[in-house]
């Protein structure tokens, strides 16, 4: 579709530099938060359920920084290739993991971890 309708929005001055400091920057957070996991010996992958809740890191930040990277990711190639379609596509991604991922894995903590979850839940914010 960007090759029938392009949907540029910024210039080749801007997003050739930043698009590549974005995509890097998402990059590092997501490296951050696999040490941090592995740190605390908690469950990596994401389809799983977690053993631990994480305090540290990324996770002081924001309860689902994967969630976050993901979407900083998709907002990078947006700068990068300067497409609004990909932008259009992480404001279409970040309802659809609430609604489909991230509010029932926030139940799941709530029943596995009871008050410590609801306590961390006061302390961070969802996404930023």
């Amino acid at each position: 579709i960007r090759v029938i309708a392009p949907l540029p929005f910024l210039p080749w001055e801007v997003s050739v530099p930043l698009g590549p400091i974005v995509v890097a920057a998402a990059s590092r957070v997501l490296f951050w938060q696999v040490l941090t996991m592995r740190a605390g010996h908690a469950t990596i992958p994401t389809s799983e359920s977690t053993d631990a809740i994480m305090l540290r890191g990324p996770y002081g930040f924001s309860r689902n920084p994967i969630y976050v990277t993901m979407l900083g990711l998709q907002v990078g190639v947006a700068i990068w290739a300067d497409s609004g379609w990909f932008l259009i596509l992480a404001a279409i991604s970040a309802p659809l993991l609430w609604w489909g991922v991230i509010s029932r894995g926030e139940r799941s903590l709530e029943r596995k971890f009871g008050t410590e979850h609801l306590a961390y839940k006061a302390r961070v914010r969802r996404w930023l």
